[in-house]
């Protein structure tokens, strides 16, 4: 008899445990940071130091920022060139 009582104490410890595991769990899991569509732009001598500007830029303002996509470039009538970028962004600051 008593080993059957120390066995259904440690079945209802264990159910307790694991429902406030649970509870843990799921709580944590709901709670995302909100993503947002962001735009930046950046300059450079070259389109590719242009383009790796804009992709610092957009990361500085509202990263971290994901699916980073170039949408437009072009170049200045004095030879140095821009590039807009886009992407999904969360940020924390």
């Amino acid at each position: 008899m008593r080993m059957r009582r120390i066995t259904l104490v440690a079945a209802v410890l264990l159910g307790v445990a694991a429902s406030v595991g649970g509870l843990t769990t799921s709580a944590s899991a709901t709670i995302q940071p909100a993503k947002f569509a962001a735009r930046d732009d950046g300059f450079g001598a070259t389109l590719l130091l242009a383009e790796q500007n804009a992709r610092q830029t957009i990361q500085g303002d509202y990263g971290p920022c994901t699916n980073l996509i170039i949408y437009a470039d072009g170049q200045f009538s004095d030879g140095t060139w821009w590039a807009d970028i886009s992407g999904e962004c969360t940020a924390f600051h």
